[in-house]
């Protein structure tokens, strides 16, 4: 069966698992060696530099960027801190003799408002965030935290969505969630509140990622939908403290964390200004793939998607063609090695170059405008792992294609 038609039937007729055998609610993981209050030295810092870093892509390195650790920070003097950038009123915070007070009270209210933490060096701290350039010092989470370790791709999009925009959330959150991947989206109006459903009804597993903090959730007609997620056995996070109400500057900041948490980028309708494109650029920066729906060539909402297919986006014209990308197989059917297949854009980009039609090393770096000897690393690395080969004439095709 086409694996298209393949999709559409096991979409048809998957069976829902029964409620008892949803994950518990609320989630607490059991690590003994972790101490809550090893968070402290990490809330001074948070307090003292604010609650998010990275203001754009291509922004200089964040603060705590530079090498030091917490308590090479807390040591220096403010001659010291000037020196490193840091500015008037964040040294005045990290000095202020009151700081460590500031902080524990801070986590008091983290334990009121029934949060978990995460902060850099903790054991749960996301393994994608580890070498992440302007990543938080903590995050704040509801539900099962290691939700964050499942192959994932971000989906987002329009706050007002056409209805060819829902029909395509619904789609390929459906299909995502029938291959196993796990759905992170920003909790927003739209394609991401469309995609959260969507897979919390497949019964699948669906991350949020807030512009706000946990308690204060925005747009606030969703705080149910937030209920639903993390008693679903997913995910709400955050780098914003408990009480941190959402500001038209904190949610370019929140599209950074959607893609540094995923393994790629996937935009369904998307207008010119579009948000969802601000997600892409941090994506490129991270070096994750990311995928556009093509929509109706005379919709506002299709000119933001059409724009990165021609800039360099992959193009996912049906969820068979989203997942064959990722190398993900359907029940009963094998496609490649898994997310092995996207280790970046560029090694998923050229499976879809081959995908069209085999070719050569030239032309593949004439597409991807790389080095030939860049092309050749990477095909190379792809015919390693069984994805291509090459026949005679330096032909390469897709091992799928043979």
């Amino acid at each position: 069966m086409p694996t298209e038609r393949r999709l559409r039937t096991l979409i048809r007729s998957r069976r829902h698992p029964a409620s008892g055998n949803r994950a518990p609610f609320p989630y607490r993981p059991h690590l003994p060696s972790v101490v809550i209050e090893d968070s402290l030295p990490w809330l001074v810092l948070a307090r003292a530099f604010g609650f998010s870093t990275g203001l754009r892509p291509g922004s200089p390195a964040g603060l705590l960027d530079c090498g030091l650790d917490t308590q090479g920070w807390l040591a220096l003097s403010d001659a010291q801190l000037a020196e490193q950038g840091v500015k008037p009123a964040q040294r005045q915070r990290l000095l202020d003799p009151e700081a460590p007070l500031l902080a524990r009270q801070l986590l008091d209210r983290t334990a009121a408002a029934g949060l978990g933490l995460v902060w850099r060096g903790n054991p749960l701290w996301p393994a994608s965030l580890l070498d992440l350039p302007g990543a938080p010092a903590v995050l704040w989470f509801r539900g099962r935290i290691d939700a964050l370790t499942a192959p994932s791709i971000a989906v987002v999009g329009t706050r007002t969505p056409t209805p060819y925009g829902a029909q395509a959330a619904k789609d390929f959150a459906e299909g995502l969630v029938i291959a196993g991947m796990t759905v992170i989206s920003g909790l927003a109006r739209g394609i991401d509140g469309a995609a959260h459903r969507v897979t919390l009804e497949a019964h699948g597993s669906t991350i949020a990622v807030l512009g706000s903090a946990i308690d204060c959730p925005y747009p606030s007609e969703h705080a149910s939908l937030l209920e639903q997620i993390v008693d679903g056995g997913g995910l709400a996070l955050s780098e914003y403290p408990p009480g941190y109400r959402a500001n038209p500057g904190t949610f370019p900041k929140r599209n950074r964390l959607l893609a540094a948490l995923s393994q790629g980028v996937l935009v369904i309708e998307a207008g010119r200004r579009s948000g969802a494109l601000i997600t892409c650029d941090w994506a490129l920066q991270y070096d994750r793939p990311v995928w556009a729906v093509p929509g109706p060539h005379a919709s506002p909402l299709s000119v933001g998607c059409h724009r990165i297919v021609r800039e360099g986006a992959l193009l996912a014209d049906s969820p068979a063609s989203l997942l064959k990308d990722l190398g993900v197989a359907l029940p009963g059917q094998q496609i490649g090695d898994g997310l092995e297949v996207f280790r970046s854009a560029d090694e998923a980009h050229v499976l879809q170059i081959l995908r069209r039609s085999p070719n050569v090393v030239d032309a593949i770096a004439t597409e991807l405008r790389k080095d030939v000897g860049e092309v050749t690393v990477l095909l190379g690395k792809l015919e390693l792992r069984g994805l291509v080969e090459s026949r005679a004439g330096g032909v390469y095709f897709t091992r799928d294609a043979s």
